[in-house]
């Protein structure tokens, strides 16, 4: 049984761009070579607010995929399109990867009405992997844990390479 990953295992890797290079088995031919790629990154953004109202515990907005260089914009204007804030001077302060990676902290100005629906739905979106709208990282760490391979399970490489020639046969 594959052991449950932490916040760490799953934070986003230090990339440029959000671009990473990986090492890769470059195949061409029956020919194998080692080689660096370069791959766009994704890692899950949790949104937590803070506001008097729900007292000194913060309430999750919700959490979604992105490509990690700007995550406080990206939770200020996710919070504006879905009409939790009208301006800027809404949020008294933001900020990410203090405490947990991949968690951007909100702190809603005191005076802000909340409206009661718009809390309610909170954030929702949807996407093949299953991470966009879930309410928290801890859920999408559960549903990584649950997908991870074992180590030493796979396709082994020659077996690969073999496929494109058995599919001309």
């Amino acid at each position: 049984m594959a052991s449950k990953p932490s916040d760490t295992d799953l934070a986003a890797p230090a990339t440029r761009g959000g671009v990473l290079g990986v090492r890769i088995v470059r195949a061409r031919l029956g020919e194998r070579s080692p080689a660096t790629d370069r791959v766009a990154v994704e890692a899950p953004l949790e949104i937590l607010l803070h506001h008097p109202a729900f007292g000194d515990e913060p309430v999750s907005f919700g959490a979604t995929m992105r490509t990690p260089g700007e995550d406080e914009a990206l939770a200020a204007g996710l919070l504006f399109g879905e009409g939790l804030i009208e301006e800027s001077r809404d949020i008294e302060a933001i900020e990410s990867g203090t405490r947990r990676p991949n968690v951007v902290n909100v702190r809603l100005r005191p005076g802000l009405s909340l409206h009661t629906p718009v809390i309610a739905r909170r954030f929702s979106a949807g996407a093949a992997c299953g991470v966009c709208g879930t309410t928290s990282i801890d859920a999408a760490i559960a549903r990584a844990a649950a997908t991870r391979l074992p180590a030493g399970h796979g396709v082994a490489i020659d077996r690969l390479l073999a496929l494109p020639a058995r599919m001309r046969a």
